[in-house]
């Protein structure tokens, strides 16, 4: 009986270790690989095709990815009805608050892979910018501007919810974006608040901390929405600031406002640390990590059995997600337009800079979930050992003490980051401003990088008109054009 009893406990757990490398070592984009391959090589119809037949992005708990993945799959194919579909799921399911509670319990004792993907910060705001570009392509200026106001409004909601703890809690390239769609609206004052909103996050945040300096296509977008405003003393601060003298567009010109989106962004992958504790002073435990993470502190939680269970963590292993990059083959670009003038494609974001600092904002907030985590599973393998060692009959002894190892190997093998992220977004997005005569123009876009490429196009300008042009690179052969929007 008792020989009986260990075989069947020791297959158990033999079969939850095969089930946990199998499915739980594999990382989302290993696990997506079909759906990201097809992407990056341009088979956008095929990409489409792999989003629907994936096993991991049908799961119930990967909704939000699914729709992430299928709505800018289908933005960059052109079906901008199909995508805005998409991601106003998207956006639906982000709305939910009720699909919060049980991802609150669920996170304190599963793996996160398991639990309800709610987006990083950057991807939920990401969301609205697609939909407003979708809009921008159907032609659909009132549809954008809703979505512009969707965006000013997330990120106001980041603002309150994170206050100073956090890095990222603004966006500039949102910011920029509402402006884009205000100035087409010919709404100028809407339209410099936005650009001068995005201006001051360039002048802060994105310079100390991303590295990006103000475009100088933003600088002439603020001077000029600033006369068109009526506000001359502004228009004047910033020409004396940008060193750059306004010069109103020549009357019955039209523009075509490029943007052009370009690599791939990260994707996520784990790194696991082993700690170490220490009792701290003040109701407060320490850990360290070799050197990576030392001196965290967690306070001691009040409730007795949950303190035990902390205080016990003596050497342990936390997996954390982390970003690995995907460099684009080309860094820069200029448009070249056949009438001699050209044009440099300025930066406005880096999605990979942008994603690593929301990862790095929720660190602290990840190392606490993950320490209850431990702590839990920790305490349920003492409580199995303490019933085994109290157990008068020698079968219920061998049964719990072989339970309680088995619970040991699957809480350890079963501590897995989760490495689930948006990976069809772009490395980085640039854009610039072109203002002609009405007539048809032969733009020449020159990309150029770890390899060279160039693409042209026949661009029509309208007179008094906005026309959007997005341009998508996934490599030095898989350039993709947007087709032509026209703001009327």
């Amino acid at each position: 009986m008792m020989h009986t009893l260990k075989t069947w406990v020791s297959n158990l757990v033999l079969a939850c270790l095969i089930s946990i490398c199998f499915y739980g070592c594999a990382s989302y984009h290993q696990r997506a690989f079909k759906v990201q391959q097809a992407f990056a090589n341009g088979q956008l119809d095929r990409a489409a095709s792999e989003v629907n037949a994936s096993r991991i992005l049908k799961k119930k708990r990967n909704k939000l990815l699914y729709y992430m993945e299928a709505g800018a799959i289908a933005n960059v194919r052109g079906r901008y009805d199909e995508s805005n579909a998409y991601l106003e799921k998207a956006y639906a399911a982000l709305e939910d608050d009720q699909a919060n509670i049980g991802n609150e319990a669920l996170k304190y004792v599963m793996n996160p892979m398991m639990t309800d993907y709610r987006g990083e910060n950057h991807e939920v705001i990401y969301i609205h910018y697609y939909k407003a570009l979708n809009y921008l392509h159907l032609g659909n200026l009132d549809a954008a501007l809703v979505e512009a106001r969707r965006m000013e409004n997330k990120l106001k909601r980041l603002n309150v919810k994170y206050k100073s703890k956090n890095k990222f809690q603004d966006d500039a390239l949102i910011h920029l974006t509402m402006g884009l769609i205000y100035d087409a609206n010919a709404d100028y004052n809407n339209a410099f608040i936005a650009y001068r909103n995005a201006g001051n996050l360039y002048d802060g945040f994105y310079s100390a901390q991303l590295g990006i300096s103000m475009p100088n296509q933003l600088k002439e977008d603020i001077i000029r929405t600033a006369y068109l405003s009526g506000f001359d003393t502004e228009g004047q601060r910033y020409e004396q600031k940008f060193n750059i003298k306004y010069k109103p567009n020549p009357k019955g010109s039209g523009t075509a406002l490029i943007i052009w989106q370009n690599g791939l962004c990260p994707i996520k992958t784990e790194a696991g640390f082993t700690f170490t504790s220490q009792p701290g002073v003040g109701g407060n435990i320490t850990f360290n990590s070799n050197g990576i993470v030392d001196g965290f502190s967690y306070p001691l939680p009040q409730d007795q059995n949950e303190r035990a269970n902390l205080t016990n963590l003596k050497s342990f292993r936390i997996a954390f997600p982390k970003y690995t990059s995907r460099l684009p083959l080309f860094n820069s670009a200029s448009i070249s337009v056949n009438d001699g003038t050209t044009y440099n494609l300025d930066l406005v974001e880096n999605v990979e800079k942008v994603a690593r600092v929301c990862l790095q904002d929720r660190f602290l907030n990840e190392m606490s979930t993950a320490l209850i985590r431990i702590a839990i599973k920790k305490g349920a393998e003492a409580a199995l050992r303490q019933a085994a060692k109290e157990a008068k009959k020698d079968n219920e002894k061998a049964g719990l003490e072989a339970a309680a190892v088995g619970l040991m190997l699957f809480n350890t093998f079963s501590e897995k980051a989760d490495t689930r992220n948006w990976q069809t977004l772009p490395n980085a997005i640039f854009y610039t401003r072109v203002v002609k005569p009405e007539g048809k123009y032969a733009f020449t876009f020159n990309f150029n990088g770890a390899e060279k490429d160039s693409r042209t196009y026949e661009i029509p300008i309208k007179s008094n008109n906005t026309f959007f042009f997005t341009q998508h690179t996934l490599g030095a052969n898989d350039v993709y054009p947007m087709d032509l929007m026209q703001a009327d």
